[in-house]
């Protein structure tokens, strides 16, 4: 007998919900397949910038934030020391990271996942 285990998309990566929970307990720096490498991150983006963006433009309203790209800055910012220099490929890098992150957690809610209900 086999189990179907139900799979969710985020920008064309499937996913179950145990793995869904792990992006949104540790985030996505710890090393998720197909969001790793910067040409991947890269292509990603580019393939899905008007979904990325107006989708944390959203949340970053929702928080008082001014956009999803300023949102995303401060999120860099807060992490490193303020006076390093940031490349548009790493804001890239950092959107699809935070929209992953941010779908993972809207899924598990709407899913009913207990650590996040």
């Amino acid at each position: 007998m086999t189990t179907s285990t139900k799979t969710f998309e985020i920008l064309g990566h499937e996913f179950e919900l145990d793995q869904l929970n792990d992006i949104a307990t540790h985030g996505m720096a710890q090393g998720v397949g197909g969001f790793i490498y910067s040409s991947e991150l890269h292509d990603i983006f580019e393939a899905n910038e008007d979904s990325i963006l107006n989708y944390l433009d959203e949340h970053a309203f929702n928080m008082g934030e001014r956009s999803g790209v300023q949102m995303v800055i401060n999120a860099l910012t807060n992490a490193v020391y303020e006076d390093v220099f940031y490349s548009m490929q790493d804001i890239k890098e950092a959107a699809v990271w935070m929209f992953v992150e941010l779908m993972s957690v809207q899924i598990l809610q709407r899913n009913g996942h207990p650590d996040w209900t």
